[in-house]
């Protein structure tokens, strides 16, 4: 999921779905 071109976009969307989660 997380591809080398992305930049680690893949990572940023886990980071946002992960403080969704918490609020």
């Amino acid at each position: 999921m997380d591809d080398p071109g992305n930049g680690g976009h893949a990572a940023l969307v886990q980071l946002q779905a992960y403080l969704a989660q918490m609020d």
